[in-house]
């Protein structure tokens, strides 16, 4: 529920409204906020804004746009269990980008700030998820891989000890 909304006003996310608002909010924030670097505008290799500071200066990078997008989100309705803002590397660009991410019909999709429109995040080959921030905290990714899938069935009991 947003600040300023009371029981009887607070926005409801249907199954059949959810994408149309993530897509309105993606929209509007990418054409609201010119791409700017933080060298550029702080003079600083890297600085995380609020998304106040991002929407009063109109500039910012991608975790501008992200947060910016994070908090659209939750005001509009959505739970805060199906936002997440994650940090992801991109393999074409060999950059990391940071996206915000939003669950719809279970279906978990990205909000880019290169993108107007909404992408899947199973389409989304070119990223790999380094760590994820939500209302829980920030987790890092760590990609599966036949090593790690057998050490989580061939690891040994724990002993105790003597």
């Amino acid at each position: 529920m947003g600040r300023f909304a009371t029981p009887s006003t607070a926005p409801t996310i249907s199954v059949q409204t959810g994408p149309r608002v993530s897509l309105c909010i993606n929209r509007a924030v990418n054409l609201s906020i010119v791409p700017t670097s933080d060298m550029k505008q702080w003079g600083v290799p890297d600085r995380w804004s609020s998304p106040l500071e991002t929407l009063t200066t109109g500039r910012g990078d991608c975790e501008d746009y992200a947060n910016v997008k994070y908090v659209a989100l939750l005001d509009a309705g959505i739970r805060r269990e199906d936002v997440r803002l994650a940090v992801v590397h991109d393999v074409l660009r060999n950059e990391d980008h940071a996206i915000t991410v939003t669950r719809v019909d279970g279906e978990w999709i990205a909000l880019d700030n290169r993108w107007l429109t909404l992408v899947r995040d199973g389409e989304l080959r070119r990223m790999i998820p380094r760590f994820v921030l939500d209302n829980t905290g920030v987790r890092a990714f760590v990609p599966e891989t036949e090593a790690t899938r057998l050490a989580h069935v061939t690891r040994p009991p724990s002993s105790k000890p003597s």
